[in-house]
């Protein structure tokens, strides 16, 4: 991965950019402007025509406030752009999921809390509950919060959480249905979601590949079942890592799979029980 930090990318020219280059750009754009260059020296630091950068940007700039601007020239960001980057690369380069992960930021540095504090006990029972590591795990990595790593680990946790999440839109698409229709099914505990700053986000676990049967089965006992103060990361990683009470084949698999290859949708509720007891 290109560090934003450092340097300007290869040329691009005066026309619009593709592929990587153009969304390696639009992230190095957003952080010149928000360190307070004018577009035209932005244009002559990343060698991009002027119209270039206004063009390219306009869509993604309409959408950013100069509060979202500042958190992305932000110093607890130095050097820690590769969540947001690798997150917005995964997706084509989708401005609504950089604005999101922008806002996101915004409210994960707003609860930082001071290296060498100490994580409070509802942070280490979220990278516990999260699946980000275990608690035997947690008690060896405790010597790094002094350094701010378990900081850093948590924060990343929570991106991932909303970088592999839709849109309402992109759920309409999906499910072929208009908008309206997917709130209302939210609405209706049939779908799962959760706020991303002031955007509707739709985990992407509970959806499929198959056209005809585009939602995970079981979702709407499923999603009553998820208990209200648990975190979408935490609900990300039960369903995403293999939970030893549901087995195919004498091996432990995950809720998706299991679900998705005919399990039945009780065992996940009560394996999510458990999962939120520990």
């Amino acid at each position: 991965m290109t560090d934003l930090a450092e340097g300007p990318p290869a040329a691009v020219g005066t026309g619009a950019p593709s592929g990587d280059t153009a969304l390696e750009a639009r992230m190095r754009i957003v952080l010149e402007l928000a360190a307070g260059a004018s577009e035209a020296e932005v244009a002559h630091r990343l060698e991009l025509s002027p119209e270039s950068v206004h063009q390219e940007l306009r869509s993604v700039l309409g959408q950013l406030t100069p509060q979202l601007l500042a958190v992305a020239a932000h110093r607890e960001l130095a050097g820690r752009l590769d969540v947001l980057w690798s997150a917005v690369q995964g997706r084509g380069g989708d401005e609504r999921t950089l604005v999101v992960l922008l806002e996101e930021q915004a409210s994960l540095l707003t609860e930082h809390r001071p290296r060498g504090s100490g994580l409070t006990e509802d942070q280490a029972g979220f990278l516990v509950d999260s699946g980000t590591m275990t608690a035997e795990q947690l008690a060896i990595a405790e010597a790094a919060v002094a350094r701010g790593e378990l900081a850093d680990l948590e924060r990343r946790t929570r991106l991932e959480a909303v970088a592999d999440s839709l849109d309402t839109a992109e759920v309409a698409a999906l499910l072929r249905v208009d908008e309206t229709r997917v709130r209302h099914r939210k609405a209706k505990d049939g779908l799962y979601a959760f706020k991303a700053g002031t955007k509707l986000r739709f985990p992407a676990w509970q959806f499929t590949d198959d056209r005809e049967q585009p939602m995970l089965p079981g979702m709407p006992a499923l999603v009553k079942a998820i208990p209200g103060d648990m975190h979408p990361a935490s609900m990300r990683g039960f369903m995403t890592t293999p939970q030893e009470d549901l087995l195919i084949s004498e091996s432990a698999v995950t809720p998706v799979r299991w679900l998705t290859e005919g399990g039945d949708p009780h065992e996940v509720l009560v394996a999510l029980a458990g999962f939120d007891e520990s």
